[in-house]
């Protein structure tokens, strides 16, 4: 009896131990310290982290004999699952200075921090990317990507919703309907979207965005602005930057500007049928060149000035020294006052 009680209690047991993930097995191989990496794993998780140890290391809690390492010409290394559909927890170690020639995944997650380049490719995958002063590359299907502190960036995706922050160089996103949300860029800035929305903010270089449906928000800008939607709305909160343009088309989306009383600028709005509504004195030339230059301010607690019908209207505020071009088919453009301290200050996440 006692004999039969060990053996139930040993199978019972074994299966506990069947169901718990198998211990992590390690494999190093020494690499030179700016040698590039290719990483190839569909199923699972893959992390990669820049160290100080002129060192590869793979761990995975996986079999480790499925996890092949090459060691290719001219200093790259190739890391691979065979057979490829099994799933794989990778955690690997390189050198700081080595790059991430490619990362490839069908739909395992991806997370990349401390090395010198990155380029991640993926169906449906996540990715975040941190800490790589080197350029980042990033093409997804429908996977969530997240790119903080890195040096450039080219990304392209379909349907994931990408956020972009402290980038030091330029950033370059192609999308279809994934929702991009970009904040302090030290470079310039170019979006081409189709549905998706796009929300800058906090951007020291030139902004180009391009839409068709989707919506547009813009805030603490400090260098020339371009806009094109078709449908889309477009929102613009903080000061017009001087000696340089502000240009927005818009077929038949709405425009919307809050700028602050103190900002000067001189405006100049186009329309086949759309509105203008300011709550600035709108008193410029209109198409015939007539009218005056300025008009008094309204004073406390008045009505806003009414709303301006026309093909072609210029007006100035201030000294005039930002200039703004707003051009739309049949939307409506709204010029409001705006508090200089709503929005909050720019600073380095």
């Amino acid at each position: 009896m006692k004999s039969v009680v060990l053996v139930v209690r040993i199978l019972a047991l074994a299966w506990l131990l069947s169901g718990l993930p198998a211990l992590a097995q390690e494999i190093r191989q020494p690499i030179e310290r700016n040698g590039r990496i290719t990483v190839v794993c569909q199923v699972g998780e893959v992390a990669i982290t820049g160290g100080d140890e002129a060192v590869l290391t793979v761990t995975t809690d996986g079999n480790p004999a499925t996890v092949k390492v090459k060691q290719l010409a001219g200093g790259a290394y190739d890391i691979s699952i065979d057979p490829p559909v099994i799933p794989h927890r990778l955690r690997i170690t390189v050198p700081r200075e080595a790059s991430l020639q490619e990362v490839r995944t069908r739909n395992a997650n991806v997370t990349v921090r401390a090395v010198a380049a990155a380029n991640v490719a993926t169906v449906s995958g996540g990715v975040l990317v941190e800490q790589v002063p080197g350029p980042v590359n990033v093409t997804t299907m429908s996977g969530r990507i997240r790119l903080t502190e890195v040096g450039t960036v080219q990304l392209r995706t379909v349907s994931g919703d990408t956020q972009v922050q402290a980038v030091t160089g330029s950033v370059m996103v192609s999308a279809v309907s994934g929702k991009l949300e970009a904040s302090h860029i030290g470079g310039d800035l170019t979006a081409q979207l189709v549905s998706g929305n796009a929300s800058i903010r906090c951007s020291r270089g030139r902004v180009d965005v391009s839409t068709f449906s989707g919506e547009v928000r813009l805030s603490r800008l400090e260098n020339e602005v371009v806009v094109e939607t078709t449908s889309g709305n477009v929102f613009f909160v903080g000061a017009l930057t001087p000696v340089k343009r502000c240009t927005i088309n818009a077929l038949s989306g709405d425009i919307r500007l809050a700028v602050p009383e103190t900002c000067g600028f001189e405006t100049r709005f186009k329309s086949f049928s759309g509105t203008l509504k300011s709550d600035f004195p709108v008193g410029g030339a209109d198409a015939s060149g007539s009218g005056p230059d300025t008009e008094p301010l309204p004073g406390p607690g008045a009505p806003p000035p009414p709303p301006r019908h026309g093909r072609f209207v210029v007006w100035r505020h201030g000294d005039g020294a930002a200039k703004v071009l707003l051009s739309t088919f049949s939307g409506t453009v709204s010029f409001v006052r705006a508090d200089p301290e709503a929005e909050p200050p720019c600073h380095q996440p």
